[in-house]
């Protein structure tokens, strides 16, 4: 009805939301939260309660966390809004008071599965081994092409690699010869063309979510 009397005021009504900040109480359950927040390089999970507490940044490798907020659009479409602006997309790789905010973020299971098909397609005729010499991976974790990408037990699992060199608490170490290529953002500039793993991989799943809102936006007229 609110936005009827707008309206008839000739008001445009914009809805939206911060894309990156969620509360258990937003998730079905606690494995669905845990699945949807970020963790740093140690597998932990990273407050913000200095925004509110219990507020925990949104992963926006999670497919469930990204089905969510398209939920949260279609739900903002379908009470007649005219449009939806999203604030902090990218803003789950900061690391937060815990880290002082140089970066440590990110570096949850989906982002791994993520990173190790990234890195295969970078360089599609490699060989374990050519992976292993050139990012001096440890022969028992090493990214092997014979093997799925997804397989963080068996393949490549980059904390792991973080932690035999001792960088999970410095994963942008200058002795990373993987840091560049995992990357960093900045917080509310989403490159169309980016660098990096996590700027690349954020613009694609941004993508996506951008165009099931604007379908769905589309058959409501």
């Amino acid at each position: 009805s609110q936005v009827s009397a707008y309206r008839a005021r000739g008001i445009l009504l914009t809805g939206g939301l911060t894309a990156s900040i969620v509360f258990r109480e937003d998730a079905p359950s606690d494995s669905a939260f845990l699945d949807w927040i970020t963790r740093d390089a140690l597998n932990d999970t990273v407050s913000y309660d200095q925004i509110q507490p219990g507020a925990r940044r949104a992963n926006i490798a999670s497919a469930g966390f990204r089905r969510h907020l398209v939920d949260l659009a279609k739900l903002q479409i379908d009470l007649g809004v005219d449009g939806l602006f999203f604030d902090e997309v990218n803003s789950g790789f900061e690391g937060s008071l815990k880290w002082s905010w140089t970066g440590n973020e990110g570096f949850d299971d989906a982002h791994l599965r993520a990173f190790n098909r990234y890195l295969l397609a970078l360089h599609p005729d490699w060989t374990r081994e050519q992976f292993r010499s050139a990012f001096d991976m440890d022969s028992t974790n090493a990214l092997d092409p014979a093997l799925s990408p997804d397989s963080l037990g068996k393949n490549f699992n980059y904390r792991t690699y973080l932690s035999s060199h001792g960088w999970s608490s410095t994963p942008f170490n200058g002795s990373n010869p993987l840091a560049k290529i995992w990357g960093r953002s900045i917080q509310n500039r989403m490159r169309r063309f980016g660098t990096n793993f996590v700027e690349t991989s954020t613009t694609a799943w941004w993508g996506e979510i951008v165009d099931s809102v604007r379908a769905y936006a589309a058959s409501k007229g």
